[in-house]
């Protein structure tokens, strides 16, 4: 590699170095060669010579100093390495070559390191870019974003979500006047995730884009007209149902929402054996668990209602949703309010089927939604916030099943909204408990049959069971085998 240093300065340095005439045969196969390293980054200078006597031992030398080697500066063999490049280490470095035998001393040409900063690296990509990706943290960090660049628009995605100060970083260095700075999220779904009372209680929880839209210049008129210079309102609905969008379309936007999924792909449940009505593609199974906690813990779990869950996925995996529709793990998503249900969850399923918290399922989306949520005979305290209900239930695209209990759930004002809905609709299933009860028979039949994949069960059973579920609708002959019994008896949940 051509070095940029002039040749005076090596006639010079060659020169400072006087070589004994017997070391003239010696000669560099490996000269050390020039670069460029990014500060903190690390440079790696080879060096090979031949001589004579073949006992050759190499030193290194920095702009014509020895090099005081550490942690950081390590010679290895011949070879020079400096790990984490700072400033101080630009200049020449020289590789001298003795003899030990003779004491012949041969001097590589000089190989020049040149730090560039991690600014200077970046302005230099940024110059090249003209669209930059970040997220608002790392943005923080880019302060010399402005410095190179004078962005025209600036996109602040799921701004609902940040804090007002995380927003703000991505756009103070605003150098442009007519930049045009776009933030875009649903208010009415989970704003900033704030441990602390205390700031929450200060407006911290409240986010930039939030506290603007209570601004006059942002008002909504009676008639549901805005001043669209300024803001644009997303309606058009292409993720689920149209029956799923109504639940939430009705609570919590005014029934603004207009559904456009193609029916064909989200009607898919239709055919459900365990779905009553097809064509309302919400299920509440009433669950009536009891709520725990373990130990040394404040979040609770519901085994109940984990077992049902359970069940439910057991069931999808197997047997599908009718008309050769399979289901697989990744079409299932599980949320649950509380850690310790989660995690009670995520040691039961088998299956890679995703269990996770309403916070972590912001902004996702599958095909089929179960929903646990845990609080039983006791105030569900999680319910208060009406935007997490909001996300919980428009996660699902075709199917939404709902495992709780409907009188802790009643309530609150929208859940008891969603469950006189269901009911209406005929898809609240009343006394799941005691399905389990005829479940444990062997497994699940539609109630006039008698027959099981076990064998015969005893008539005085199934009449038994057949009492026990009288209230239940279930409009498939399609049988299930359950198996809990034997899997919770030798299943050991960690809580």
């Amino acid at each position: 590699m051509p070095t940029d240093v002039p040749f005076s300065f090596f006639v010079s340095l060659c020169f400072s170095l006087p070589t004994p005439a017997s070391a003239s045969s010696s000669r560099f196969t490996q000269p050390p060669q020039s670069q460029a390293i990014v500060e903190n980054d690390a440079a790696d200078f080879s060096c090979e010579a031949t001589g004579p006597s073949g006992d050759l031992h190499y030193e290194w030398l920095h702009n014509g100093q020895q090099i005081r080697y550490d942690s950081r500066v390590l010679q290895i063999g011949s070879n020079l390495r400096i790990e984490s490049v700072q400033r101080d280490d630009a200049g020449d470095y020289v590789c001298i070559a003795a003899s030990a035998a003779s004491g012949a001393r041969q001097a590589s040409p000089p190989a020049k390191l040149s730090v560039i900063s991690a600014d200077e690296r970046f302005g230099d990509i940024l110059k090249g870019c003209k669209i930059v990706v970040a997220t608002l943290c790392g943005v923080a960090q880019m302060y010399l974003l402005t410095q190179y660049k004078a962005f025209s628009h600036i996109f602040i995605d799921e701004a609902a979500a940040s804090m007002e100060a995380e927003a703000l970083m991505g756009i103070a260095g605003v150098k442009r006047s007519n930049c045009h700075v776009i933030l875009s999220g649903d208010p009415k779904q989970l704003g900033p995730v704030i441990k602390n009372k205390r700031a929450a209680s200060l407006g911290l929880d409240k986010s930039l884009m939030e506290r603007l839209l209570h601004n006059k210049l942002y008002k909504v008129d009676d008639d549901g007209s805005y001043d669209t210079r300024l803001q644009l309102r997303l309606r058009r609905n292409y993720r689920s149902h149209p029956e799923i969008v109504g639940i939430y379309n009705q609570l919590y936007y005014d029934n603004q929402l207009i559904p456009m999924a193609p029916l064909q792909k989200v009607n898919i449940a239709a055919n459900w054996g365990l779905l009553p009505n097809g064509e309302f593609p919400i299920l509440f199974n009433a669950t009536y668990g009891k709520t725990e906690h373990k130990h040394n813990s404040t979040s609770s779990f519901n085994l109940l209602e984990a077992k049902a869950i359970y069940w439910c996925v057991k069931r999808l995996l197997t047997d599908g949703l009718g008309n050769d529709v399979r289901v697989q793990p990744d079409d299932i998503g599980v949320i649950t309010p509380y850690l310790a249900q989660c995690k009670c969850l995520k040691d039961m399923l088998r299956w890679d089927v995703e269990v996770g918290t309403v916070e972590s399922y912001q902004g996702r989306e599958k095909p089929i939604i179960i929903v646990s949520l845990v609080s039983s005979f006791m105030r569900p305290y999680f319910l208060s916030n009406p935007r997490r209900v909001n996300v919980l239930l428009s996660r699902a695209k075709c199917l939404l099943i709902l495992i709780g209990n409907p009188e802790s759930l009643g309530q609150n004002e929208d859940f008891q909204h969603i469950i006189d809905k269901c009911k209406l609709r005929g898809t609240f299933l009343k006394n799941f408990q005691k399905v389990e009860q005829k479940m444990r028979l062997g497994s699940y039949h539609h109630p006039k049959r008698s027959e099981s994949l076990c064998g015969k069960v005893p008539k005085e059973e199934v009449k038994e069971a057949d009492a026990a579920v009288s209230g239940v609708q279930v409009l498939t002959d399609v049988p299930v085998a359950l198996e809990l019994e034997l899997y919770f008896d030798n299943l050991n949940i960690n809580h």
